[in-house]
């Protein structure tokens, strides 16, 4: 699994990140010297891609 920091206001993301121990500790350290922000899990584009493309088609029918 994949992890991203995010910037909670400028919606700026920083990684991948493959530890997310490691995604934390970055994100405390931009939330007191930068801006706050936030750790989420980040999701395979192709994965993202499929699911959508099941949900149309299961919808057409």
């Amino acid at each position: 699994m994949m992890w991203i920091v995010r910037l909670v206001e400028q919606r700026m993301p920083y990684g991948p990140f493959t530890d997310e121990q490691e995604a934390h500790q970055f994100a405390r350290y931009l939330s007191a010297e930068v801006d706050p922000a936030v750790v989420e899990r980040l999701c395979s584009p192709m994965g993202e891609l499929l699911s959508w493309y099941g949900q149309v088609k299961e919808e057409g029918r």
